[in-house]
């Protein structure tokens, strides 16, 4: 392909400006006019310039662009993402990632919106695509996750590219790719909704910027505002603060004066986190029910976010830098009063004072754009709503990425301030990236089963009473009820309202045949959590095989009472009723529970078999 005389007439009446630009303009390879101006003798040859830009030009010619001018960089940048979680390719399901393998009650996804309007739909179908290409294997659903995540770090490095400079859109891709913060997200299937959002996001600012600059296509806000609700499709709590990065891109592009311009633009996308948090409210209550048993976030006091919000924004931090103590749970944090103080300078030194101060003094909005990019990912966990654990990994997949671009921006300032530090500082980030790589391709061994997931997180976390709990499954799944039953033990020494430990000690009680004593443990799991239907159910079972058939049916009416659509509830009165003598009664209890559970097969098999006792002479549903 050559230039036509008409494009060669434009490149000379648009000389002085970047090459990159001249071709964004024409809408032609960018090769092309680095070629023609080196034969003009023209040496500003664009392709590594380390100068800010909003390119213009059509989507497709940017991207072209982008690959031509840094194909070397984005090549290394997906070769160590791979390296780094290749090792999750291995690995087993873990914790909740089981119930995911398939969804089939979503292949027509209007019931589902009908009962929950705002619902991870766009999440649960990657599941079942998983599952429909390659079964119950897990290798599909890591590959998917990993390729999600590598989709993700390129978008990052086109994303900043394309008004950073280019060493620091490179480096800050780079810290992101491979930081060992992300291993939750990206080794634990069940994470992958972390990822999927922040795609969908990334997206949809890529979108919003492509409309606000100097040719508006009303065509690039609509294509924001689908992706947008994507992302909300993906993950609804994260998601909805996507309106408040519009305005922080702004301010960096145009300082103040921009903002006001675009007000207008933010209006949509208001309009529909309204909506999307109005539709949501219904979920809020039953989030904090289920994370209540967080020791630190349980803990009274009048300002107690606040308390909490600095614990998670210096944690992240320190784990981002030193990756040492990664953990499925982090419960041994310290609240001692010079620690909060150490902690609370830290976070306004970093994330408001150092910004301010290069905005304010040097001009440069870089460090506002990182800091902002962390907090506001994060808001959706830091309300003074108790609505997610204290300190959760996954919670900052994308908060990362402002972290990994102000660490990117405060190393190329010191690169920039003296000759002499240029090559050590260097080598030592080569050093730190590659010790980065191999941490998170350690810590994929650590996700390799629940067995491994679960020992090292005690190792990590040994005062955690939820990876006591996870220990007391461990040692039960090996045999061992005794070392199970102290697990639990453990777990409820370590948080004492820990309602499911309580619940878990009781029932492994019942396991080794010790009803008397497993009743105590299920009435404390209650005393913390009386809507915990599975202690009634197991207490009904516990009094029917004493014999006391009254209080058996009493514990399983107020579990009836609590939740009628408890399938495990009416499998559990089927039994009783069965063992009662009562087959009839026993089938109309199945049958409930199918209904509710219609996939399960051992209730169909146990169905099946009532039926020809009772002479019934048909088949199960």
């Amino acid at each position: 392909m050559k230039l036509t005389k008409k494009q060669k007439n434009a490149i000379e009446k648009l000389r002085g400006r970047k090459p990159m630009e001249i071709a964004e303009v024409l809408g032609v390879h960018l090769g092309l006019v680095n070629a023609y101006l080196e034969k003009k003798g023209d040496s500003k040859k664009d392709g590594n310039s380390d100068e800010p830009k909003m390119l213009t030009g059509t989507l497709k010619t940017r991207l072209f662009n982008f690959w031509q001018s840094k194909r070397t960089q984005v090549i290394i940048l997906a070769a160590v993402t791979v390296i780094a979680y290749l090792g999750c390719l291995p690995n087993s399901f873990v914790s909740d990632d089981k119930p995911l393998m398939v969804s089939p009650n979503l292949i027509n996804p209007l019931p589902t919106i009908q009962s929950d309007p705002v619902v991870a739909i766009i999440n649960s179908y990657t599941y079942t695509l998983n599952y429909l290409i390659n079964g119950t294997s897990p290798l599909g659903y890591h590959l998917f996750n990993l390729i999600l995540h590598l989709a993700v770090s390129l978008i990052i490095f086109f994303f900043l590219y394309s008004f950073v400079e280019a060493k620091l859109s490179f480096l800050a891709s780079l810290l992101f790719a491979v930081s060992p913060l992300h291993s939750e997200a990206v080794f634990w299937v069940s994470g992958r909704h972390y990822i999927l959002y922040s795609l969908f996001l990334l997206i949809s600012i890529i979108f919003y910027l492509r409309f606000t600059e100097a040719k508006k296509r009303i065509f690039n806000y609509i294509c924001a505002l689908l992706a947008f609700v994507a992302s909300v499709y993906s993950f609804p709590e994260q998601a909805i603060v996507l309106p408040l990065f519009l305005p922080l891109l702004d301010f960096f592009r145009g300082g103040p004066k921009r903002v006001l311009q675009n007000l207008k633009y933010y209006l949509l996308f208001l309009a529909l986190t309204a909506i999307f948090a109005y539709l949501s409210l219904g979920r809020v209550e039953t989030r904090i029910v289920q994370v209540s048993g967080d020791a630190v976030s349980s803990q009274s006091h009048p300002v107690n976010f606040v308390i909490t919000d600095i614990i998670a924004l210096s944690t992240y931090t320190k784990l981002y830098l030193y990756p040492i103590g990664l953990s499925f749970y982090h419960e041994n944090i310290s609240t001692a009063p010079l620690a909060l103080i150490f902690m609370a300078s830290a976070v306004i030194f970093l994330f408001f004072f150092l910004p301010f101060y290069f905005y304010k003094v040097k001009g440069n909005r870089v460090l506002i754009l990182a800091s902002g990019i962390f907090l506001i990912s994060l808001l959706p966990t830091l309300t003074p709503l108790k609505v997610s654990w204290v300190v959760a990994e996954r919670y900052t997949y994308l908060g990362t990425l402002g972290l990994a671009l102000l660490t990117a921006c405060i190393l190329n300032l010191v690169l920039n301030s003296s000759r002499k530090i240029q090559r050590p500082l260097t080598f030592a980030l080569i050093l730190t990236i590659l010790a980065y790589g191999w941490i998170t391709f350690y810590r994929g061994f650590d996700w390799r089963n629940e067995d491994g997931l679960w020992l090292a997180t005690v190792k990590a976390e040994p005062t955690s009473s939820k990876a006591w709990n996870n220990m007391g499954d461990y040692y039960g799944r090996h045999g061992d009820m005794q070392k199970s039953f102290e697990a639990f033990v453990q777990a409820t020494k370590l948080n004492p309202s820990y309602a499911d430990a309580w619940h878990n000690a009781g029932n492994t009680l019942v396991q080794m045949g010790k009803l008397d004593e497993a009743i105590p443990y299920f009435e404390k799991s209650l005393q913390f959590n009386p809507n915990l239907i599975e202690a009634y159910n197991n207490l009904a079972l516990v009094y029917h095989k004493k014999g006391d058939q009254k209080k058996a049916y009493e514990y399983l009416q107020k579990s009836i009472s609590i939740n009628n659509q408890s399938a495990k509830t009416y499998a559990t009165l089927g039994v009783i009723e069965y063992e009662n003598g009562d087959k009839q009664k026993a089938l109309e209890a199945l049958l409930a529970a199918l209904k509710l559970d219609p996939t399960n097969t051992n209730l169909q098999q146990n169905i099946a078999i009532l039926q020809n006792q009772l002479g019934a002479g048909t088949t199960a549903p």
